[in-house]
C-alpha cells in the first residue's frame, strides 16, 4: 500500500525500524537531508514498505526517482506507477560489489533497463574561468555582431529548457526539477542565455547552485540547432564561469556519461578532475 511521506521524523522512523529487522541492507539514498525535506514539504514523496524494505518515490514531474532501502537478498517489489521510474545506484569503483550486483540483477527481473553509467567530475571555477579567458577577444567580436549573454526573466526559462531537451544533451529524467514557485525565486543568473540582435535565444543553460555552500551540483547547457557550429557554446561557458566566480562559487560538480569521450576530453582540458564516483541509471518506462 502506497502512503505519502509527511515529515523527516517519519522518514527517520521508517529507516530506523527497518534497520532493526535487517542489519545488512542496501540503500541508494544519497540525497542530503535538506533535499529530502524539500520534496516532503512539496508533498511529492510517497512510499511502500513491507518486510523486504522501503521503496520511496520522489515525484519529479516527468518521472519518479526511486530510492531503495531494502534487503538485497530478498525479492523486493517496485510498484509500476503512472510515470517512468528511475533508479540511480552510486558506487566508488568500476568493480561492483556482490550486493550491488544482486540489486541490479533484481532490477532487471523487475523490467528495469540500464540507460547509462555516469562519472562525477569536479573543478575549481577560478581555474576553469582563467582558461576560458583566452576567448575574450572572440566574445567581444561576437558581441559586436549582436550576440550577447543575458540572465533572462522567468518568462523565458521554459524556452531554455526546451532547447536543452531538444538538443539531446540530457534526458528529461536528468533535468533539474523545480516547481514554478521555486523558479521564480532563483538567484538571477541561474538561467543564462545567448541572444542575437533580434533578442532570439540562440543558446542557454541552467545550473543547480547552492550559494550558501559555494558549490554547483548539476548543470546543463545547449545551443539551438540552427546556431550550432557558430562558436556560441564556448561563449556561454565563458559567461557561466564568470558568473560563478562573481558569485564566489569555488566548486563545480557534474555528471558525464563514461561513454561520452568528447565531453570528458573537453572537461579535462578545462581543468576538471574525473572522480572515483559512478552512477548507473536504471529506467522502467510505462
Amino acid at each position: 500500500m502506497m502512503e505519502e511521506l509527511r515529515s523527516m521524523e517519519e522518514y527517520r522512523t521508517l529507516i530506523k525500524e527497518f534497520r532493526t529487522v535487517c542489519k545488512k541492507s542496501f540503500s541508494n539514498i544519497y540525497l542530503m537531508p535538506d533535499d529530502i525535506k524539500r520534496y516532503i514539504e512539496l508533498h511529492r514523496v510517497s512510499y511502500k514498505k513491507d518486510n523486504n524494505g522501503i521503496v520511496l518515490f520522489f515525484d519529479e514531474s516527468t518521472h519518479y526517482s526511486v530510492y531503495l532501502y531494502v534487503n538485497d537478498q530478498s525479492g523486493f517489489e517496485v510498484p509500476v506507477r503512472d510515470k517512468k521510474l528511475l533508479v540511480r545506484n552510486m558506487y566508488r569503483t568500476r568493480e561492483k560489489n556482490p550486493t550491488l550486483l544482486n540489486i541490479q540483477k533484481h532490477l532487471q527481473e523487475l523490467g528495469f533497463k540500464q540507460q547509462d553509467t555516469l562519472v562525477r567530475i569536479q573543478g575549481d571555477s577560478l581555474n576553469i574561468f582563467s582558461k576560458c579567458k583566452i576567448i575574450e577577444g572572440y566574445v567581444k567580436e561576437m558581441k559586436e555582431k549582436g550576440f550577447r549573454c543575458i540572465a533572462p526573466d522567468f518568462s523565458r526559462f521554459d524556452e531554455i529548457e526546451r532547447i536543452i531537451m531538444d538538443s539531446g544533451t540530457i534526458k528529461d529524467y536528468q533535468m533539474i526539477y523545480r516547481t514554478l514557485e521555486e523558479k521564480k525565486l532563483l538567484e538571477e543568473g541561474t538561467y543564462l542565455c545567448i541572444v542575437n540582435s533580434s533578442d532570439e535565444i540562440c543558446a542557454g543553460g541552467v545550473v543547480d547552485v547552492d550559494i550558501a555552500k559555494g558549490i554547483v551540483r548539476e548543470g546543463a547547457a545547449a545551443v539551438k540547432t540552427e546556431y550550432k557550429m557558430k562558436g556560441l557554446a564556448p561563449i556561454l561557458s565563458y559567461y557561466r564561469y564568470k558568473w560563478l566566480c562573481d558569485k564566489n562559487i569555488p566548486t563545480i560538480q557534474g555528471w558525464i556519461s563514461v561513454y561520452n569521450e568528447p565531453s570528458l576530453r573537453y572537461h579535462r582540458s578545462l581543468g576538471y578532475s574525473i572522480m572515483d564516483k559512478y552512477v548507473d541509471e536504471w529506467l522502467l518506462d510505462v
